[in-house]
Protein backbone atom coordinates (compact mmCIF):
# COMPACT_ATOMS: atom_id res chain seq x y z
CA UNK A 1 0.00 0.00 0.00
CA UNK A 2 2.63 2.51 1.00
CA UNK A 3 4.63 1.56 -2.15
CA UNK A 4 1.53 2.53 -4.15
CA UNK A 5 0.90 5.80 -2.41
CA UNK A 6 4.57 6.18 -3.17
CA UNK A 7 4.20 5.95 -7.26
CA UNK A 8 0.49 8.42 -7.19
CA UNK A 9 3.42 11.01 -6.04
CA UNK A 10 5.54 10.34 -8.21
CA UNK A 11 2.58 10.17 -11.13
CA UNK A 12 1.62 13.69 -9.70
CA UNK A 13 4.97 15.25 -9.49
CA UNK A 14 6.06 14.06 -13.37
CA UNK A 15 2.59 15.07 -14.88
CA UNK A 16 3.60 18.34 -15.82
CA UNK A 17 7.05 17.67 -16.34
CA UNK A 18 6.52 14.83 -19.12
CA UNK A 19 3.25 16.05 -20.69
CA UNK A 20 6.06 17.21 -24.22
CA UNK A 21 7.96 13.81 -23.22
CA UNK A 22 5.07 11.79 -23.65
CA UNK A 23 4.53 13.18 -27.86
CA UNK A 24 7.97 11.65 -28.13
CA UNK A 25 7.95 8.65 -26.08
CA UNK A 26 4.28 7.23 -27.06
CA UNK A 27 5.61 6.43 -30.30
CA UNK A 28 8.23 4.60 -29.26
CA UNK A 29 6.05 2.77 -27.37
CA UNK A 30 3.67 2.29 -30.30
CA UNK A 31 6.36 1.11 -32.23
CA UNK A 32 7.06 -1.28 -29.85
CA UNK A 33 3.64 -2.72 -29.48
CA UNK A 34 3.26 -2.93 -32.96
CA UNK A 35 6.52 -4.91 -32.98
CA UNK A 36 5.26 -7.24 -30.23
CA UNK A 37 2.00 -7.53 -32.28
CA UNK A 38 3.78 -8.77 -35.44
CA UNK A 39 5.39 -11.11 -33.24
CA UNK A 40 2.82 -12.76 -31.59
CA UNK A 41 1.15 -13.19 -35.03
CA UNK A 42 4.07 -14.76 -36.77
CA UNK A 43 4.51 -16.71 -33.49
CA UNK A 44 2.91 -20.10 -33.65
CA UNK A 45 -0.38 -21.01 -31.61
CA UNK A 46 1.23 -22.10 -28.03
CA UNK A 47 4.66 -20.03 -28.19
CA UNK A 48 5.02 -17.35 -26.14
CA UNK A 49 6.09 -13.57 -26.96
CA UNK A 50 9.49 -11.87 -27.08
CA UNK A 51 9.77 -9.80 -24.15
CA UNK A 52 8.74 -5.94 -24.62
CA UNK A 53 12.48 -3.75 -24.05
CA UNK A 54 11.29 -1.19 -21.91
CA UNK A 55 14.81 -0.02 -21.02
CA UNK A 56 13.94 3.58 -22.55
CA UNK A 57 11.08 4.42 -20.92
CA UNK A 58 12.58 3.18 -17.06
CA UNK A 59 15.84 5.48 -17.69
CA UNK A 60 13.50 8.13 -19.62
CA UNK A 61 11.14 8.29 -16.34
CA UNK A 62 13.85 8.06 -13.40
CA UNK A 63 15.70 10.96 -15.39
CA UNK A 64 12.51 12.95 -15.10
CA UNK A 65 12.13 11.66 -11.30
CA UNK A 66 16.39 12.78 -10.67
CA UNK A 67 15.57 16.16 -11.94
CA UNK A 68 12.58 16.91 -10.04
CA UNK A 69 14.21 15.98 -6.95
CA UNK A 70 17.01 18.28 -8.12
CA UNK A 71 19.34 15.69 -8.70
CA UNK A 72 20.27 17.06 -12.56
CA UNK A 73 23.72 15.09 -12.68
CA UNK A 74 22.06 11.95 -12.14
CA UNK A 75 19.27 13.06 -14.84
CA UNK A 76 21.63 14.17 -16.99
CA UNK A 77 23.20 10.63 -16.81
CA UNK A 78 20.17 8.69 -17.59
CA UNK A 79 18.88 10.91 -20.68
CA UNK A 80 22.00 9.91 -22.24
CA UNK A 81 21.96 6.08 -21.67
CA UNK A 82 18.03 7.37 -23.29
CA UNK A 83 20.10 8.92 -25.82
CA UNK A 84 21.89 5.82 -26.86
CA UNK A 85 19.25 3.66 -26.92
CA UNK A 86 17.02 6.36 -29.20
CA UNK A 87 19.60 8.56 -30.85
CA UNK A 88 17.05 10.76 -32.62
CA UNK A 89 14.59 11.21 -30.05
CA UNK A 90 13.80 14.70 -29.69
CA UNK A 91 12.90 14.99 -26.08
CA UNK A 92 15.59 13.83 -24.97
CA UNK A 93 17.59 16.08 -26.95
CA UNK A 94 15.31 18.56 -25.60
CA UNK A 95 15.68 17.89 -21.94
CA UNK A 96 19.65 17.33 -22.54
CA UNK A 97 19.32 20.60 -24.49
CA UNK A 98 17.92 22.43 -21.12
CA UNK A 99 20.15 21.11 -18.66
CA UNK A 100 23.19 22.29 -20.72
CA UNK A 101 21.54 25.44 -21.16
CA UNK A 102 20.11 25.84 -17.26
CA UNK A 103 23.00 24.21 -15.34
CA UNK A 104 25.99 22.62 -17.26
CA UNK A 105 26.14 26.45 -18.92
CA UNK A 106 27.32 24.56 -22.01
CA UNK A 107 26.22 26.92 -24.99
CA UNK A 108 27.89 24.97 -28.09
CA UNK A 109 26.16 21.30 -26.49
CA UNK A 110 22.79 23.32 -25.52
CA UNK A 111 22.58 23.79 -29.41
CA UNK A 112 23.57 20.55 -31.05
CA UNK A 113 20.71 18.76 -28.55
CA UNK A 114 17.90 21.91 -29.21
CA UNK A 115 19.07 21.47 -33.58
CA UNK A 116 18.51 17.34 -33.13
CA UNK A 117 15.24 17.84 -31.23
CA UNK A 118 13.96 20.82 -34.27
CA UNK A 119 15.38 18.37 -36.35
CA UNK A 120 12.61 15.55 -35.27
CA UNK A 121 9.25 17.55 -34.58
CA UNK A 122 9.71 20.75 -36.58
CA UNK A 123 6.13 21.51 -35.80
CA UNK A 124 6.99 21.35 -31.72
CA UNK A 125 7.08 24.84 -30.19
CA UNK A 126 8.96 23.88 -26.85
CA UNK A 127 11.47 22.98 -29.54
CA UNK A 128 11.77 26.35 -31.02
CA UNK A 129 11.56 28.20 -27.86
CA UNK A 130 14.89 25.99 -26.74
CA UNK A 131 16.75 27.11 -29.92
CA UNK A 132 15.71 30.66 -29.65
CA UNK A 133 17.13 31.31 -25.89
CA UNK A 134 20.03 28.99 -27.37
CA UNK A 135 20.43 31.69 -29.71
CA UNK A 136 19.96 34.45 -27.75
CA UNK A 137 22.41 33.20 -25.00
CA UNK A 138 25.37 32.91 -28.03
CA UNK A 139 24.39 36.86 -28.81
CA UNK A 140 22.71 35.60 -32.64
CA UNK A 141 19.53 38.09 -31.61
CA UNK A 142 18.23 37.94 -35.08
CA UNK A 143 18.26 34.18 -35.25
CA UNK A 144 16.55 34.03 -31.91
CA UNK A 145 14.31 36.36 -33.24
CA UNK A 146 12.93 34.11 -35.85
CA UNK A 147 12.80 30.87 -33.73
CA UNK A 148 10.95 32.86 -31.22
CA UNK A 149 8.27 33.98 -34.31
CA UNK A 150 8.08 30.37 -35.00
CA UNK A 151 7.34 29.35 -31.24
CA UNK A 152 4.03 32.52 -31.98
CA UNK A 153 2.91 30.66 -34.85
CA UNK A 154 3.07 27.29 -33.72
CA UNK A 155 1.19 28.20 -30.10
CA UNK A 156 -0.49 31.79 -30.50
CA UNK A 157 -1.68 31.63 -27.50
CA UNK A 158 1.64 31.86 -25.71
CA UNK A 159 2.39 35.94 -25.62
CA UNK A 160 5.17 35.44 -23.48
CA UNK A 161 7.01 34.37 -26.19
CA UNK A 162 6.38 37.63 -28.48
CA UNK A 163 7.69 39.74 -25.36
CA UNK A 164 10.80 37.68 -26.12
CA UNK A 165 10.94 37.85 -29.52
CA UNK A 166 10.86 41.70 -29.19
CA UNK A 167 13.55 41.68 -26.70
CA UNK A 168 15.35 39.71 -29.08
CA UNK A 169 14.46 41.91 -32.37
CA UNK A 170 15.47 44.93 -30.14
CA UNK A 171 19.13 43.63 -29.23
CA UNK A 172 19.52 43.10 -33.09
CA UNK A 173 18.58 46.71 -34.16
CA UNK A 174 15.26 45.48 -35.53
CA UNK A 175 13.68 48.70 -33.88
CA UNK A 176 10.53 48.66 -36.67
CA UNK A 177 10.17 44.20 -36.26
CA UNK A 178 9.98 45.23 -32.85
CA UNK A 179 7.24 47.44 -32.84
CA UNK A 180 5.15 44.93 -35.04
CA UNK A 181 5.51 42.23 -32.58
CA UNK A 182 4.90 44.73 -29.82
CA UNK A 183 1.59 45.77 -31.48
CA UNK A 184 0.85 41.89 -31.57
CA UNK A 185 1.03 41.78 -28.14
CA UNK A 186 -1.35 45.20 -27.94
CA UNK A 187 -3.99 43.75 -29.96
CA UNK A 188 -4.44 40.42 -27.25
CA UNK A 189 -3.77 42.97 -24.28
CA UNK A 190 -4.75 46.22 -25.24
CA UNK A 191 -2.77 49.49 -25.08
CA UNK A 192 -1.21 49.80 -21.48
CA UNK A 193 1.95 51.80 -20.06
CA UNK A 194 5.04 49.59 -20.46
CA UNK A 195 4.36 48.39 -23.83
CA UNK A 196 3.46 52.42 -25.38
CA UNK A 197 6.53 53.58 -23.22
CA UNK A 198 8.37 50.69 -25.62
CA UNK A 199 7.24 51.81 -28.49
CA UNK A 200 7.68 55.78 -28.04
CA UNK A 201 11.21 54.70 -27.08
CA UNK A 202 11.32 52.36 -30.16
CA UNK A 203 9.64 55.13 -32.66
CA UNK A 204 12.00 57.62 -31.63
CA UNK A 205 15.33 55.71 -32.10
CA UNK A 206 13.64 55.24 -35.23
CA UNK A 207 14.08 59.07 -35.39
CA UNK A 208 9.97 58.99 -35.88
CA UNK A 209 8.99 61.69 -33.48
CA UNK A 210 5.44 62.08 -34.36
CA UNK A 211 4.75 58.09 -34.42
CA UNK A 212 6.36 57.84 -30.79
CA UNK A 213 3.91 61.27 -29.72
CA UNK A 214 1.17 59.10 -30.89
CA UNK A 215 1.91 56.36 -29.09
CA UNK A 216 2.19 58.44 -25.44
CA UNK A 217 -1.68 60.23 -27.26
CA UNK A 218 -2.95 56.97 -27.46
CA UNK A 219 -1.95 55.73 -23.99
CA UNK A 220 -3.71 59.06 -22.50
CA UNK A 221 -6.48 58.62 -24.32
CA UNK A 222 -6.99 55.05 -23.34
CA UNK A 223 -6.68 56.25 -19.40
CA UNK A 224 -7.84 60.25 -19.69
CA UNK A 225 -8.55 59.95 -15.89
CA UNK A 226 -4.55 59.45 -15.03
CA UNK A 227 -3.30 62.54 -15.20
CA UNK A 228 0.55 61.86 -15.31
CA UNK A 229 0.21 60.19 -18.86
CA UNK A 230 -1.06 63.19 -20.25
CA UNK A 231 1.93 64.90 -18.04
CA UNK A 232 3.99 62.42 -19.76
CA UNK A 233 2.73 63.77 -23.33
CA UNK A 234 2.70 67.38 -22.33
CA UNK A 235 6.80 67.09 -21.96
CA UNK A 236 6.98 64.78 -25.06
CA UNK A 237 5.54 67.72 -26.87
CA UNK A 238 7.72 70.50 -25.11
CA UNK A 239 10.69 68.57 -26.16
CA UNK A 240 9.83 68.61 -29.53
CA UNK A 241 9.11 72.49 -29.39
CA UNK A 242 5.36 71.58 -29.77
CA UNK A 243 4.46 74.28 -27.08
CA UNK A 244 0.73 74.07 -29.05
CA UNK A 245 -0.05 70.13 -28.21
CA UNK A 246 1.64 70.78 -24.88
CA UNK A 247 -0.67 73.12 -23.63
CA UNK A 248 -3.32 70.95 -24.46
CA UNK A 249 -2.12 67.99 -22.97
CA UNK A 250 -1.52 69.76 -19.87
CA UNK A 251 -4.89 71.27 -19.48
CA UNK A 252 -6.39 67.98 -20.21
CA UNK A 253 -3.80 66.50 -17.29
CA UNK A 254 -6.05 69.44 -14.95
CA UNK A 255 -9.08 68.35 -16.03
CA UNK A 256 -8.09 64.69 -14.96
CA UNK A 257 -7.22 66.03 -11.56
CA UNK A 258 -7.87 69.89 -10.48
CA UNK A 259 -6.02 69.27 -7.70
CA UNK A 260 -2.93 67.93 -8.75
CA UNK A 261 -0.12 69.87 -7.49
CA UNK A 262 2.13 68.22 -10.02
CA UNK A 263 -0.15 69.48 -12.81
CA UNK A 264 0.06 72.89 -11.70
CA UNK A 265 3.83 72.78 -11.92
CA UNK A 266 4.30 71.53 -14.74
CA UNK A 267 1.67 74.25 -16.73
CA UNK A 268 3.61 77.19 -14.34
CA UNK A 269 7.12 75.85 -15.73
CA UNK A 270 4.82 76.02 -19.41
CA UNK A 271 3.35 79.32 -19.09
CA UNK A 272 7.12 80.27 -17.56
CA UNK A 273 8.80 78.89 -20.72
CA UNK A 274 6.71 80.68 -23.39
CA UNK A 275 7.09 84.11 -21.18
CA UNK A 276 3.39 84.46 -20.15
CA UNK A 277 4.68 85.44 -16.50
CA UNK A 278 0.87 85.96 -15.04
CA UNK A 279 -0.65 82.54 -15.63
CA UNK A 280 2.65 81.30 -14.52
CA UNK A 281 2.84 82.36 -10.98
CA UNK A 282 -0.50 81.77 -10.37
CA UNK A 283 -0.05 78.04 -11.51
CA UNK A 284 3.13 77.89 -9.39
CA UNK A 285 1.61 79.68 -6.02
CA UNK A 286 -1.57 76.49 -6.53
CA UNK A 287 1.63 74.02 -6.68
CA UNK A 288 3.29 75.53 -4.01
CA UNK A 289 0.48 74.99 -1.85
CA UNK A 290 0.44 71.41 -2.77
CA UNK A 291 1.30 68.63 -1.10
CA UNK A 292 1.81 66.42 -4.15
CA UNK A 293 4.66 69.08 -5.51
CA UNK A 294 8.51 67.50 -3.83
CA UNK A 295 10.00 69.66 -1.03
CA UNK A 296 13.16 69.54 -3.65
CA UNK A 297 11.33 70.48 -6.76
CA UNK A 298 9.82 74.03 -4.64
CA UNK A 299 13.76 74.31 -3.44
CA UNK A 300 15.04 74.87 -7.17
CA UNK A 301 12.40 77.25 -7.58
CA UNK A 302 13.05 79.34 -4.87
CA UNK A 303 16.80 79.07 -5.59
CA UNK A 304 16.06 80.59 -9.43
CA UNK A 305 13.81 83.66 -7.26
CA UNK A 306 16.88 84.08 -4.93
CA UNK A 307 19.56 84.42 -7.99
CA UNK A 308 17.12 86.59 -9.83
CA UNK A 309 16.42 88.94 -6.83
CA UNK A 310 19.71 89.38 -6.33
CA UNK A 311 19.31 91.86 -9.55
CA UNK A 312 15.51 92.36 -10.05
CA UNK A 313 14.00 93.68 -6.85
CA UNK A 314 10.63 93.96 -9.05
CA UNK A 315 10.47 89.80 -8.76
CA UNK A 316 10.92 90.07 -4.52
CA UNK A 317 7.38 90.59 -3.86
CA UNK A 318 6.76 87.37 -5.86
CA UNK A 319 9.10 85.50 -4.15
CA UNK A 320 8.54 86.45 -0.51
CA UNK A 321 4.67 84.82 -1.10
CA UNK A 322 5.74 81.67 -2.59
CA UNK A 323 8.34 81.72 0.22
CA UNK A 324 5.58 82.56 2.51
CA UNK A 325 3.41 79.38 0.89
CA UNK A 326 5.94 76.91 1.29
CA UNK A 327 6.85 78.09 5.32
CA UNK A 328 3.15 77.19 5.83
CA UNK A 329 2.84 74.01 3.47
CA UNK A 330 6.13 72.38 4.11
CA UNK A 331 6.61 73.62 8.24
CA UNK A 332 8.62 70.29 8.82
CA UNK A 333 11.16 70.60 6.21
CA UNK A 334 14.68 71.73 7.14
CA UNK A 335 15.00 72.91 3.65
CA UNK A 336 12.40 75.09 3.74
CA UNK A 337 13.62 76.81 6.79
CA UNK A 338 17.52 76.97 4.86
CA UNK A 339 16.13 78.62 2.17
CA UNK A 340 14.41 81.38 4.19
CA UNK A 341 17.26 81.91 6.09
CA UNK A 342 19.09 82.41 3.02
CA UNK A 343 16.78 85.43 1.48
CA UNK A 344 16.12 86.83 4.59
CA UNK A 345 20.54 87.20 4.86
CA UNK A 346 20.71 88.42 1.58
CA UNK A 347 18.48 91.13 2.27
CA UNK A 348 20.32 91.79 5.46
CA UNK A 349 17.34 90.46 7.86
CA UNK A 350 19.68 88.98 10.23
CA UNK A 351 17.76 88.23 13.19
CA UNK A 352 15.07 86.95 10.74
CA UNK A 353 17.45 84.71 9.22
CA UNK A 354 18.87 83.63 12.39
CA UNK A 355 16.00 82.23 13.28
CA UNK A 356 15.24 80.48 10.19
CA UNK A 357 18.57 78.88 10.36
CA UNK A 358 17.97 77.50 14.13
CA UNK A 359 14.43 76.35 13.09
CA UNK A 360 16.14 73.82 9.84
CA UNK A 361 18.63 72.90 12.24
CA UNK A 362 15.77 71.64 14.98
CA UNK A 363 14.67 69.57 12.32
CA UNK A 364 17.86 68.45 11.04
CA UNK A 365 20.96 69.18 13.36
CA UNK A 366 23.29 67.48 10.95
CA UNK A 367 23.30 70.47 8.55
CA UNK A 368 26.80 71.43 7.78
CA UNK A 369 26.51 74.49 5.91
CA UNK A 370 23.42 75.78 8.24
CA UNK A 371 25.87 75.63 11.12
CA UNK A 372 28.40 77.30 8.95
CA UNK A 373 25.37 80.32 8.30
CA UNK A 374 24.87 80.47 11.88
CA UNK A 375 27.88 81.10 12.89
CA UNK A 376 28.50 83.89 10.29
CA UNK A 377 25.41 85.47 12.15
CA UNK A 378 26.51 85.05 15.78
CA UNK A 379 29.92 86.40 14.42
CA UNK A 380 28.06 89.71 12.90
CA UNK A 381 25.77 90.27 15.26
CA UNK A 382 28.80 90.27 18.00
CA UNK A 383 26.75 87.60 20.13
CA UNK A 384 29.78 85.92 21.38
CA UNK A 385 28.27 83.99 24.20
CA UNK A 386 26.14 82.20 20.95
CA UNK A 387 29.01 82.11 19.18
CA UNK A 388 31.15 79.90 21.95
CA UNK A 389 27.90 77.73 22.18
CA UNK A 390 26.76 77.04 18.71
CA UNK A 391 30.82 76.37 17.90
CA UNK A 392 31.52 74.27 20.65
CA UNK A 393 27.75 72.25 19.37
CA UNK A 394 29.16 72.48 15.59
CA UNK A 395 32.35 70.60 16.34
CA UNK A 396 30.65 67.93 18.77
CA UNK A 397 28.96 67.22 15.19
CA UNK A 398 31.47 67.69 12.99
CA UNK A 399 35.00 67.59 14.78
CA UNK A 400 37.15 67.02 11.32
CA UNK A 401 35.39 70.33 9.55
CA UNK A 402 37.57 73.22 10.13
CA UNK A 403 35.83 75.94 9.88
CA UNK A 404 33.58 75.28 12.73
CA UNK A 405 37.99 75.33 14.42
CA UNK A 406 37.92 78.72 12.89
CA UNK A 407 34.91 80.39 14.77
CA UNK A 408 35.44 78.78 18.28
CA UNK A 409 39.11 80.43 17.97
CA UNK A 410 37.06 83.84 17.48
CA UNK A 411 34.97 83.11 20.03
CA UNK A 412 38.04 83.28 22.54
CA UNK A 413 39.44 85.83 20.29
CA UNK A 414 36.99 88.39 21.69
CA UNK A 415 37.06 87.40 25.11
CA UNK A 416 40.77 87.75 24.80
CA UNK A 417 41.77 83.99 25.82
CA UNK A 418 44.10 84.14 23.36
CA UNK A 419 46.12 80.53 24.20
CA UNK A 420 42.98 78.91 23.47
CA UNK A 421 42.28 80.75 20.67
CA UNK A 422 45.67 79.78 19.08
CA UNK A 423 44.73 76.37 19.94
CA UNK A 424 41.73 76.31 17.89
CA UNK A 425 43.46 78.29 15.02
CA UNK A 426 45.90 75.50 15.09
CA UNK A 427 43.62 72.12 15.68
CA UNK A 428 41.55 73.81 12.44
CA UNK A 429 44.48 74.96 9.98
CA UNK A 430 45.84 70.86 10.67
CA UNK A 431 43.27 69.93 8.67
CA UNK A 432 42.95 71.94 6.00
CA UNK A 433 43.11 70.51 2.81
CA UNK A 434 42.69 72.38 -0.30
CA UNK A 435 41.41 75.62 1.03
CA UNK A 436 43.70 78.50 1.09
CA UNK A 437 41.22 80.87 1.97
CA UNK A 438 40.82 79.39 4.75
CA UNK A 439 44.28 78.48 5.76
CA UNK A 440 45.09 82.08 5.41
CA UNK A 441 42.34 83.33 7.75
CA UNK A 442 43.70 80.71 10.50
CA UNK A 443 47.06 82.20 9.74
CA UNK A 444 45.96 85.45 10.18
CA UNK A 445 44.49 84.66 13.47
CA UNK A 446 47.20 82.96 14.93
CA UNK A 447 49.51 86.06 13.83
CA UNK A 448 47.24 88.43 15.69
CA UNK A 449 47.01 86.40 19.04
CA UNK A 450 50.77 85.25 19.09
CA UNK A 451 51.14 89.27 18.67
CA UNK A 452 49.03 90.49 21.74
CA UNK A 453 50.96 87.48 23.50
CA UNK A 454 53.83 89.73 22.55
CA UNK A 455 55.38 86.42 20.66
CA UNK A 456 56.38 88.52 18.02
CA UNK A 457 58.21 85.76 15.94
CA UNK A 458 55.62 83.19 15.99
CA UNK A 459 53.07 86.43 14.87
CA UNK A 460 55.45 87.64 12.16
CA UNK A 461 56.23 83.58 10.69
CA UNK A 462 52.53 83.25 10.76
CA UNK A 463 51.42 86.13 8.74
CA UNK A 464 54.65 86.02 6.72
CA UNK A 465 53.27 81.99 5.73
CA UNK A 466 50.07 83.97 4.95
CA UNK A 467 51.31 86.29 2.68
CA UNK A 468 53.23 83.64 0.97
CA UNK A 469 50.15 81.78 -0.12
CA UNK A 470 47.97 85.03 -0.85
CA UNK A 471 50.11 87.79 -1.41
CA UNK A 472 46.76 89.90 -2.03
CA UNK A 473 45.43 88.92 1.45
CA UNK A 474 44.14 92.38 2.16
CA UNK A 475 43.40 91.62 6.00
CA UNK A 476 47.36 90.02 6.72
CA UNK A 477 48.89 93.09 4.81
CA UNK A 478 46.90 95.52 7.12
CA UNK A 479 47.63 94.09 9.95
CA UNK A 480 50.60 93.08 9.49
CA UNK A 481 51.53 96.24 8.97
CA UNK A 482 49.65 97.76 11.77
CA UNK A 483 51.52 95.96 13.94
CA UNK A 484 55.02 96.08 12.80
CA UNK A 485 54.03 100.04 12.72
CA UNK A 486 53.43 99.46 16.62
CA UNK A 487 56.86 97.56 17.04
CA UNK A 488 58.46 100.35 14.70
CA UNK A 489 60.28 97.59 13.28
CA UNK A 490 60.59 96.88 9.58
CA UNK A 491 58.56 100.40 8.97
CA UNK A 492 59.69 100.53 5.46
CA UNK A 493 58.03 97.40 4.33
CA UNK A 494 55.07 98.15 6.75
CA UNK A 495 54.79 100.90 4.15
CA UNK A 496 54.65 99.46 1.31
CA UNK A 497 52.51 96.24 2.62
CA UNK A 498 50.15 99.48 4.34
CA UNK A 499 50.09 101.26 0.85
CA UNK A 500 49.17 98.27 -1.16
CA UNK A 501 45.85 97.00 0.98
CA UNK A 502 45.00 100.72 0.65
CA UNK A 503 45.32 100.62 -3.62
CA UNK A 504 43.56 96.72 -3.36
CA UNK A 505 40.46 98.03 -1.18
CA UNK A 506 40.61 101.77 -1.54
CA UNK A 507 38.51 103.81 0.47
CA UNK A 508 38.26 101.73 3.79
CA UNK A 509 38.49 103.95 7.40
CA UNK A 510 40.13 101.19 9.17
CA UNK A 511 42.78 100.63 6.27
CA UNK A 512 43.58 104.34 5.63
CA UNK A 513 44.25 105.00 9.63
CA UNK A 514 46.94 101.79 9.19
CA UNK A 515 48.00 103.55 6.14
CA UNK A 516 48.23 106.73 8.37
CA UNK A 517 49.54 105.09 11.50
CA UNK A 518 52.70 103.82 9.53
CA UNK A 519 53.37 106.92 8.20
CA UNK A 520 53.40 108.83 11.60
CA UNK A 521 55.70 105.94 12.99
CA UNK A 522 58.08 107.04 9.71
CA UNK A 523 57.58 110.69 10.54
CA UNK A 524 55.89 111.39 7.61
CA UNK A 525 53.20 113.58 9.27
CA UNK A 526 51.39 115.36 6.16
CA UNK A 527 51.15 112.19 4.26
CA UNK A 528 49.81 111.18 7.22
CA UNK A 529 47.38 113.75 7.76
CA UNK A 530 45.94 113.31 4.48
CA UNK A 531 45.08 109.76 5.26
CA UNK A 532 43.55 110.07 8.50
CA UNK A 533 41.39 112.84 7.75
CA UNK A 534 40.24 110.92 4.71
CA UNK A 535 39.50 107.90 6.77
CA UNK A 536 37.75 110.49 9.67
CA UNK A 537 35.43 111.74 6.90
CA UNK A 538 34.33 108.53 6.48
CA UNK A 539 34.01 106.80 9.50
CA UNK A 540 33.00 109.08 12.65
CA UNK A 541 32.33 106.65 15.21
CA UNK A 542 35.75 105.20 15.91
CA UNK A 543 37.50 106.41 19.17
CA UNK A 544 40.85 105.17 17.70
CA UNK A 545 40.80 107.19 14.38
CA UNK A 546 40.30 110.57 16.47
CA UNK A 547 42.94 109.80 18.71
CA UNK A 548 45.22 109.32 15.50
CA UNK A 549 44.12 112.29 14.36
CA UNK A 550 44.84 113.91 17.28
CA UNK A 551 48.68 112.18 17.65
CA UNK A 552 49.59 113.68 14.22
CA UNK A 553 48.33 117.17 14.38
CA UNK A 554 50.20 117.63 17.60
CA UNK A 555 53.15 116.24 15.51
CA UNK A 556 52.67 119.11 13.09
CA UNK A 557 52.57 121.79 15.87
CA UNK A 558 48.64 121.84 16.00
CA UNK A 559 48.68 120.73 19.64
CA UNK A 560 45.09 122.82 20.56
CA UNK A 561 43.44 120.86 17.66
CA UNK A 562 44.79 117.68 18.97
CA UNK A 563 43.14 118.24 21.90
CA UNK A 564 40.12 118.34 20.39
CA UNK A 565 40.27 115.21 18.38
CA UNK A 566 41.23 113.55 21.63
CA UNK A 567 38.19 114.80 23.40
CA UNK A 568 35.97 113.12 20.87
CA UNK A 569 37.90 110.23 21.24
CA UNK A 570 37.41 110.02 24.66
CA UNK A 571 33.48 110.92 23.78
CA UNK A 572 33.20 108.02 21.55
CA UNK A 573 34.22 105.69 24.74
CA UNK A 574 37.89 105.27 24.19
CA UNK A 575 38.85 104.17 27.85
CA UNK A 576 42.38 104.47 26.72
CA UNK A 577 44.86 105.56 29.81
CA UNK A 578 46.80 107.14 27.52
CA UNK A 579 44.54 109.58 26.15
CA UNK A 580 43.22 110.53 29.40
CA UNK A 581 46.81 111.73 29.83
CA UNK A 582 47.63 113.17 26.36
CA UNK A 583 44.12 115.27 27.37
CA UNK A 584 45.22 116.43 30.91
CA UNK A 585 48.81 117.30 29.87
CA UNK A 586 48.25 118.34 26.18
CA UNK A 587 51.08 116.83 25.00
CA UNK A 588 51.47 113.45 23.28
CA UNK A 589 52.37 110.70 24.96
CA UNK A 590 54.27 107.75 23.12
Amino acid sequence: MDWLMHMNKVARILFGVVTIALVSVLPSCNKNKSATKSAQVDAGAGEKSPPLDTRFQERFFDALLQKANGEWQKAYMLLEECQKLEPKNGVVHFELGRMDLDYKKDIESAQTHAKAAVASDKLNPWYHLLMGKVLLGKGDYSGASKSFATVAKLNPLDINVLYEQAEAQINAKLFAEAIKTYDQIELKTGVYEELSIRKNKLYRDLGKWDQAALELERLAAQYPDIPQYWAMLSQFYQKLGKQKEAAIAMEKMLFADPSNGQAHFQMAEYYRSIGDETKAKAEMKLAFGSADVAIDQKISVMIRYLTLTDTDKSQLPEALELLRILENTNPNEAKTHSIAGDFHYRDGRLSEALSSYRKALDLDPDRNLIWQQVLILDHETRNMSALMQDSEKALELFPNEPVFYYYNGLYHQSVKAHEEAIEAFRMGKDMVVDNEGLMVRFLAGMGDEYYRLRDYKKSDEAFDEALRRMPNEVYVLNNYAYFLGLRKERLEQAEQMAKYANELVPNEPSYLDTYAWVLFQRGKYNEALGRIEKAVAMDQKSPELYEHYGDILYKLGRSSEAIVQWNKAKALGSTEEKLNQKINTGKWIE
